[in-house]
C-alpha cells in the first residue's frame, strides 16, 4: 500500500521548496495524528524525514474518525509508535497493529465500557509495556461509595504480578481500600503514582514495590483523632527511594468531619521520615493544613529542619507549597525561621504571605501548577528578596490561579504582572464575597485604554462574586474564554453586553 500511495502522491507541493529545519519546526506544533495523517504519504521526502525523526510519530492518540484510512496505514506503520494515548471508552483500534508498543495513557473524558480495561489487560501487548498511566476512565467513585470495581480488581492483580515488565504505573482515579490478598511483588516497578483516599493506604502498596524509586502520592492528609496503631509503619522498609511528590488535597464535608479538624502533622513526617536516608528529591503541596493553635504550625523553618530536613543528608531539591489555616498573627516573625544558617547553606529561597483567613508558604522558583490565592510581589516576603527582583521564571510553572477580590482592588497591575510571568497559566479562580467593595468597577473606556489580554486563559471560575465588578475584564482581558464556572454566581442579565459576548465565546458553562 505504501509504494501505491507514494506513486499516486509525486506531485510538488510547497514544502519541496522548504528547508529541512523549517519542516521540523512545523512538525513541534502539530500531534502526532495530524503529523502521519497529513504527511506521512504526501512524498518520499516527508516519509524518509518522519523515518528518521521517529520522535515525532512514536506517540499517537489512538483516531475516533477515519478508521478505516488508519487502519491501512498502522497495518504497514504501526510498528513506529511505542506510546498509545486513550481519548475514547472503548479501543477504537486493535492493539495488534502495535507491534512495538511500551506505553499506554489511558484519558478519557467518560468510564470506559465495560470490558474494554480486561480487554487491554489481557492482550499481549500488555506484557510488553514499561508504562501504564490511567488518568481517568475507570468507574468514578465518591468518598461515600468506596467499593472497589470489578476494573480495579483485574487492574491491580495484573499489576503487582511477577508476569508483566511494568516499570512507570500511574493511577489517578480515586483508590479506595483494595484486597491485596492476589497480589506479588512486582521487582520492575521504580515509578509509581496514586490518588489514594487515605494517607497510611500507601504502604498496602510499598511492600509490593521493592525497587521503588520514585513515589507521587495524593490523598486526604492524616487527622490528629485517627487511631495512633493505624499509624505504626513498618520500620523494617528498605526501599532507596530517591523523588518522593505527596500532595494532600481540600478536606472533603462527606467525611463527617468537622471542616476544621486538626491535621497530624507527626504522622507526616514520620512516614517522610523512612525514607530520609535516601532522598534527592522531597516535594510536599499542602492544600488547607488546619491547626488549632499557630505556635503549633508545622512549617515553622526551624521546625521544618529539626524535625524532617536535616536528617536528609542526600536531599538536593526541596518544594514546599502550604495553605495554613487559621493564619499566622506575626508573618514577620514565621519568615525568620527561614533565615537561618541551614536554608541559607542550602540556597533555598521561601516565600510567604498572608490573605484574610490563611497563611501561604511556598518555595521559590514557585514548583507547582496551581496557586491558591495569589498577590502582587512586592507583597511576598521572602528570606531572598533578590529572588523577586527581575525573575520571569519565578512563576513559570503556573498553570491555575486563584485572585481574591477582598485583596484586589483593581486587576490591571496584576494581568500585566502575570503577562509577563505567567506564560502557561490557562485557568483563572476569582473568589470572595458578594458584600465585598473591594473592587473598583471600571467602566469601558478605561479599560479599554489600559487593558492588557491574557490570550492563554480559556477557563475562569467565579466564586461568591457579583459578575458586574469583573464584566469589563471578561470582555477585554480574556478574549479567548471558552468555560466558565459559576459557584453562588448568577448569570448576566440576558440583554446585557456580557451576555452576548458569552453566547459567541462559552463552550462549556457549569452552574
Amino acid at each position: 500500500m505504501s509504494d501505491n500511495i507514494l506513486k499516486e502522491n509525486t506531485i510538488i507541493t510547497y514544502f519541496d521548496y522548504l528547508p529541512t529545519e523549517i519542516i521540523l519546526h512545523i512538525f513541534d506544533y502539530l500531534s502526532s495524528i495530524d503529523i502521519i495523517y497529513s504527511f506521512f504519504y504526501l512524498n518520499q521526502r516527508l516519509q524518509n524525514l518522519l523515518i528518521t525523526q521517529k520522535h515525532y510519530i512514536h506517540n499517537l492518540q489512538l483516531p475516533s474518525t477515519n478508521l478505516i484510512f488508519w487502519q491501512q496505514i498502522l497495518f504497514i506503520n504501526g510498528s513506529y509508535i511505542k506510546s498509545l494515548i486513550i481519548v475514547n471508552d472503548y479501543l477504537t483500534l486493535s492493539l495488534d497493529l502495535f507491534p512495538n508498543l511500551t506505553s499506554i495513557i489511558i484519558n478519557t473524558s467518560f468510564d470506559l465500557i465495560d470490558g474494554q480495561l480486561k480487554l487491554i489487560l489481557e492482550h499481549k501487548q500488555f506484557q510488553k509495556l514499561n508504562t501504564l498511566k490511567i488518568k481517568n476512565g475507570i468507574l468514578s467513585k465518591s468518598l461515600n461509595n468506596q467499593t472497589e470495581s470489578d476494573d480495579e480488581k483485574i487492574l491491580f492483580k495484573k499489576v503487582f504480578s511477577k508476569e508483566n515488565n511494568l516499570q512507570i504505573f500511574e493511577y489517578l482515579p480515586l483508590f479506595a481500600k483494595s484486597n491485596c490478598n492476589d497480589w506479588t511483588i512486582n521487582i520492575y516497578i521504580h515509578s509509581l503514582t496514586l490518588n489514594l483516599l487515605h494517607f497510611k493506604d500507601i504502604f498496602i502498596f510499598i511492600k509490593y514495590v521493592p525497587n521503588l524509586i520514585y513515589l507521587n502520592i495524593q490523598s486526604l492528609p492524616p487527622f490528629s483523632d485517627e487511631n495512633e496503631e493505624e499509624y505504626k509503619w513498618n520500620h523494617f522498609i528498605t526501599i532507596q527511594l530517591k523523588e518522593f511528590h505527596l500532595k494532600f488535597n481540600e478536606q472533603n464535608n462527606s467525611l463527617h468531619r468537622c471542616f476544621y479538624s486538626e491535621h497530624d502533622f507527626n504522622k507526616i513526617i514520620s512516614t517522610i521520615q523512612l525514607f530520609s536516608s535516601s532522598l534527592i528529591i522531597l516535594s510536599l503541596n499542602f492544600q488547607n493544613f488546619n491547626m488549632n493553635d499557630e505556635n503549633d504550625l508545622p512549617f515553622n523553618g526551624i521546625k521544618l529542619e529539626n524535625q524532617l530536613l536535616k536528617s536528609m543528608i542526600k536531599l538536593k531539591k526541596f518544594h514546599l507549597y502550604a495553605e495554613t489555616y487559621p493564619k499566622t498573627k506575626d508573618i514577620h516573625k514565621l519568615l525568620s525561621t527561614f533565615q537561618t544558617q541551614f536554608w541559607f547553606d542550602h540556597n533555598w529561597s521561601i516565600g510567604l504571605h498572608n490573605d484574610y483567613r490563611n497563611t501561604y508558604i511556598y518555595s521559590l522558583p514557585f514548583h507547582f501548577n496551581e496557586f491558591h490565592s495569589f498577590i502582587h510581589t512586592n507583597q511576598i516576603l521572602s528570606n531572598n528578596d533578590q529572588i523577586l527582583k527581575n525573575n520571569t521564571h519565578l512563576w513559570y510553572n503556573i498553570t491555575s490561579l486563584g485572585l481574591s477580590m477582598r485583596l484586589h482592588k483593581t486587576f490591571e497591575d496584576i494581568f500585566r504582572f502575570i503577562k509577563i510571568n505567567m506564560p502557561k497559566l490557562s485557568s483563572i479562580r476569582f473568589f470572595g464575597a458578594k458584600s465585598s467593595s473591594n473592587i473598583i468597577c471600571l467602566d469601558k473606556e478605561t479599560i479599554k485604554k489600559n487593558y492588557v489580554t491574557l490570550n492563554s486563559v480559556t477557563t475562569v471560575s467565579l466564586e461568591c462574586i457579583h459578575m458586574e465588578q469583573l464584566e469589563q475584564y471578561l470582555i477585554y482581558t480574556l478574549p479567548n474564554l471558552k468555560n466558565l464556572i459559576l459557584i453562588a454566581t448568577e448569570l448576566p442579565l440576558i440583554d446585557s453586553e456580557l451576555a452576548l459576548i458569552f453566547n459567541k465565546r462559552i463552550q462549556r458553562l457549569e452552574n
